[in-house]
């Protein structure tokens, strides 16, 4: 690696600290450019050669923030003995990590929902991705373990409503202020959305045999 690599990468790394702690510490909208790279000790120019938009730091910050929590996560979702709390161990952290963040949380989330294409969309997308196809394996790892039928389409379908469920959740934390009621209810909901993924299984298998 050359040094102008080097410097470039030092400048990014500096650059996504100081944007995280001014983010986690004022929220999205009270953050201005301008006051991350006098931080850095930047020029505004040499700012927007690392990110366009305050909107695509924010994608980069918390891009590297949920990709830490899920693989730990993904980690912590092995030692499970349930397919609950394997998923648990995946939606939770991040659950908790959104709370501490709602306000940029929730531009992240309606960044990568409807923001403008970019690389940085694309890799936050990529990594949701992951993680629901994480939960869609680990559904059918448990309904194999236990002599259940789980079909791929009906797992990868619980593991996107657990992914909207999650989201859904955030959302109602912004109009109930209630993080806690809001938690337990995902739980109950995710509960609620693995058990009927085995059974809408067996519902179709037995009417697939009465015919």
């Amino acid at each position: 690696m050359g040094l102008r690599e080097i410097n470039r990468v030092a400048t990014l790394e500096s650059i996504l600290k100081v944007a995280s702690a001014l983010f986690a510490e004022h929220g999205f909208h009270a953050v201005t450019t301008q006051s991350i790279s006098k931080q850095v000790n930047i020029a505004s120019g040499t700012l927007f050669r690392y990110a366009a938009t305050k909107s695509e730091l924010l994608l980069m910050v918390f891009n590297k923030k949920f990709e830490h929590i899920f693989q730990c996560g993904y980690t912590d979702a092995l030692g499970q003995d349930t397919a609950l709390k394997a998923v648990l161990a995946m939606v939770q952290p991040a659950f908790e990590l959104s709370t501490q963040e709602l306000e940029n949380t929730l531009v992240y989330q309606r960044e990568l929902l409807f923001g403008a294409d970019g690389k940085y969309r694309d890799e936050g997308l990529k990594m949701i991705d992951t993680f629901e196809n994480t939960i869609s394996s680990t559904l059918l790892t448990f309904a194999q373990e236990q002599d259940q039928t789980l079909s791929q389409e009906n797992a990868d379908s619980a593991a996107r409503s657990i992914f909207a469920t999650f989201q859904l959740a955030l959302t109602r934390i912004g109009r109930t202020n209630n993080p806690d009621e809001c938690q337990r209810e995902l739980i109950r909901q995710i509960e609620q959305i693995i058990a009927g993924a085995t059974k809408i299984n067996a519902l179709s298998e037995g009417e697939c045999e009465s015919r």
